[in-house]
């Protein structure tokens, strides 16, 4: 996110995004600020049910808001702009207020970042020929009620996990490609099949 203003995404994924200038090799970016617009191209979100709201308790302005117990997400479009093949970042402002279960904060099927039950971030992939992959970061590195800024970076096969700027997981992923299936939308919050739905809140939602 180019919080300074620069034309450019800052090193590190440092803080929220303070202005609307376009970062470079952004795709896609959702500030939930009253509605699932894309402030970046045509890829408007749709609720997908009553538990994705909308609050004014954000980290930059207001956030997607996912009631724990309440079915919903927002789902994206299926575009060839999301369809990520060898290179992709996720990021995102989190803040959980449950975690009994897996959260979803973004799911594709062949790519998605959500946090696990004891408190980590895991990030996935899915290679045509070589399968999923995962990548996680230590448990306990979010705890429930705290804003954390969460990112994942993937370029062919070099894959990394940042946590609040700082990285927090790395390896050589057995994927080297992203298998592009095409027929399959992203969606924020929940994941394809309707189910690990996020419970708390999910700040300035980005794709590269």
């Amino acid at each position: 996110i180019d919080q300074n203003c620069s034309g450019q995404a800052d090193e590190g994924f440092p803080s929220a995004c303070q202005c609307a200038r376009r970062a470079a090799g952004i795709v896609g970016w959702w500030p939930g600020d009253g509605n699932a617009e894309d402030m970046i191209g045509w890829n408007d979100g749709t609720s997908t049910g009553p538990g994705a709201t909308f609050t004014g308790i954000g980290q930059v302005g207001q956030a997607f808001y996912f009631s724990f117990g309440q079915p919903g997400g927002i789902v994206l479009p299926d575009a060839p702009e999301l369809e990520f093949t060898s290179e992709m970042t996720l990021e995102a402002w989190i803040r959980a207020d449950e975690l009994s279960s897996p959260r979803t904060i973004f799911d594709k099927y062949s790519y998605g970042l959500r946090v696990e039950p004891l408190g980590f971030i895991k990030a996935t992939v899915e290679d045509e020929t070589q399968g999923a992959d995962t990548l996680s970061s230590e448990n306990g590195t979010v705890p429930i009620g705290v804003w954390r800024h969460v990112a994942t970076t993937f370029e062919s096969g070099s894959w990394k996990l940042y946590l609040d700027g700082e990285l927090a997981a790395s390896k050589p992923s057995s994927a080297t490609t992203i298998f592009n299936l095409g027929f399959t939308e992203p969606y924020i919050g929940v994941d394809p099949n309707g189910e690990h739905e996020f419970a708390g809140y999910i700040d300035e939602a980005a794709m590269y």
